[in-house]
């Protein structure tokens, strides 16, 4: 899944929206901003989801809320609306790996000592015969790696006022953020709001 397929798809719902449900509200004094989150996955089909992911929740739960005290969330007061679109990509990794295989052939091995005398030290006899035994080489095979991908758009709306059904959001995403792993979304959650001040220009991670 490109980003380039993936907008026209998720700005098209959003402008359908109607106000945000079932987001919880946190908002106080400080807030600076007032957001509204929704999730987009690729395993769910074409429904965006109110809230956030488990690792983004984890985050904002226990760091975000606290460090980031000016960013609000609440349903009833949000000017701006953040997407997390999650998906799973197929990679090309070289990776190292270790071959075996039983092989079949001569075996060498000491079958007893010849007696010693005066002067004449023992010595081994040796004896040769068919055995099994493994053998281990080294391969570098690629392999096609399931990796998780998660993007973060941010939209605003048009006329600066809360959302509702007569708003309108801006066409274009404001922020970007792309995360790459399992905790991907948080990662790209935690860009957006480290670079918040800096909304007005668009950054991609």
């Amino acid at each position: 899944m490109r980003r380039e397929s993936m907008l026209p798809v998720v700005i098209s719902i959003l402008l359908l929206l109607c106000p945000p449900s079932g987001h919880g509200q946190q908002s106080s004094g400080s807030c600076k901003a007032y957001l509204t989150m929704y999730v987009y996955d690729e395993n769910l089909g074409l429904i965006l989801a109110p809230g956030m992911t488990a690792d983004q929740s984890k985050w904002f739960e226990k760091k975000g809320k606290k460090k980031y005290s000016g960013l609000c969330l609440s349903r009833d007061l949000a000017t701006y609306v953040l997407v997390t679109v999650r998906w799973t990509q197929s990679t090309q990794q070289t990776v190292p790996t270790t071959k075996s295989a039983l092989t079949t052939g001569p075996v060498t091995s000491v079958e007893g000592m010849t007696s010693g005398g005066p002067g004449q030290p023992a010595e081994p006899i040796w004896r040769t015969q068919l055995g099994t035994f493994v053998t281990t080489w080294q391969e570098n095979e690629t392999r096609a790696i399931r990796e998780p991908h998660a993007l973060i758009l941010v939209f605003q709306t048009k006329d600066g006022n809360r959302l509702s059904q007569t708003s309108e959001l801006r066409r274009d995403p404001i922020l970007t953020a792309k995360g790459i792993g399992r905790e991907g979304a948080r990662d790209a959650l935690e860009f957006v709001f480290r670079n918040w001040d800096l909304r007005l220009t668009e950054r991609t991670q």
